[in-house]
């Protein structure tokens, strides 16, 4: 970890199932609410040893969660079976974001895909099945469900506008905050959503160069 200067002031090694490689000297990675986050990105509660992953927390010096795992796991994988295990004992393969079932990062990013693509054709069928009902439906059936999207969008982020200052700037932005927040900060990474808002922010950062150079080239 570096400060503001590029000077390094904090260098952890970790041993693969995220045991520390203590270090005389070596400081403690803190960020402005006093919260440790280091072996894979996740919060150490000190004072107890553990690793906090959402849904449960991890004991790093034995390899496993103190709970059970919600996902039952696979008949045809004896190591996705065992309730405790951290990433089927293979932390340098795969990741657990959120306590809960380990996947391949690639099988789950693929799995999205096919997940995105599922949605958008079946959403291409059920518009084009009532494009006659009414002159909405016709546009939103010419739009590829724009239309419709954007006036869900809207709707959702105006009910819930005074619930808190994060809606209110969502409200504010037209759904930006959501869809950065989405990419930068998933609930669930590489999911369908995830994917989705990081190629949100991706259109917009590309939408964003194309007006700049338009604007510079007429002035």
């Amino acid at each position: 970890m570096t400060d503001e200067s590029g000077e390094v002031v904090f260098d952890q090694d970790c041993l693969p199932f995220g045991g520390d490689l203590a270090v005389v000297g070596d400081l403690e990675p803190l960020n402005d609410v006093d919260e440790r986050y280091k072996y894979t990105g996740q919060r150490e509660e000190v004072s107890i040893g553990l690793y906090y992953y959402g849904a449960r927390y991890y004991d790093p010096e034995i390899a496993r969660f103190i709970t059970e795992d919600i996902y039952p796991g696979e008949l045809g994988n004896p190591q996705s079976q065992n309730l405790y295990v951290y990433v089927m004992n293979n932390p340098l393969k795969y990741v657990d974001p959120s306590g809960n079932k380990s996947e391949n990062p690639f099988i789950k990013s693929y799995n999205s895909f096919k997940e995105i693509g599922k949605g958008f054709w079946g959403g291409l069928e059920q518009r084009n099945e009532y494009k006659l009902d009414s002159t909405y439906d016709f546009f939103n059936w010419l739009s590829i469900g724009i239309i419709d999207g954007v006036w869900s969008g809207l709707k959702n982020r105006d009910e819930h506008r005074k619930d808190s200052i994060y809606d209110y700037a969502n409200w504010l932005t037209m759904g930006t905050v959501d869809i950065l927040n989405g990419a930068i900060n998933p609930d669930d990474p590489y999911s369908a959503e995830h994917w989705l808002n990081s190629f949100g922010v991706a259109s917009m950062i590309y939408g964003q160069c194309i007006t700049t150079r338009f604007i510079t080239s007429t002035t």
